[in-house]
């Protein structure tokens, strides 16, 4: 089971419509095409490359390396968190449900996977100091680090998942 961490927006911005929906999204600004189209990475960042023109090299694998693993490498039964506002607190959540793609939904909820949203959230004063410092990756999706540990945690904190 991998843990991903999968950030509701600048400030958490749309946290509460994730919990609303019961998916996380990737709320990037553009992008605004099937994911499902495209069955490797390079294929992706060709499309990601005649949309953003002037990005960067490193920005344009970025994005398709986040997009990819919305897609592809999250999993059901993997666990995510995603930040609330300020990152002191995380909501839990399961993934049961693969990549979608709406478009006739608004820009920021077109990428997304279903979640059953655990009642508990996680506090950051509850983890090691390391577990904090691999969740500040400045990326909005990734896969946790020390997955592990953060899953002993969960259980000495009481957290069933």
């Amino acid at each position: 089971m991998a843990i991903w961490v999968c950030r509701a927006g600048k400030k958490a911005v749309y946290v509460e419509e994730f919990l609303k929906q019961e998916k996380i999204f990737c709320t990037w600004d553009g992008f605004d095409y099937d994911l499902n189209l495209y069955d490797d990475k390079e294929k992706l960042k060709e499309k990601i490359r005649k949309e953003k023109k002037d990005a960067e090299p490193t920005a344009i694998n970025t994005w398709a390396a986040q997009l990819m693993c919305l897609k592809e490498k999250m999993q059901n039964g993997d666990i995510v968190l995603t930040p609330n506002e300020n990152s002191k607190s995380y909501n839990i959540g399961i993934i049961i449900g693969v990549y979608e793609y709406k478009s006739e939904v608004p820009e920021h909820f077109r990428h997304g996977r279903q979640v059953r949203w655990l009642p508990d959230i996680i506090f950051r004063d509850k983890m090691p100091q390391y577990m904090i410092y691999s969740l500040g990756a400045y990326r909005t999706i990734f896969n946790l680090k020390y997955e592990n540990e953060f899953v002993e945690l969960l259980a000495k904190l009481g957290i069933p998942i």
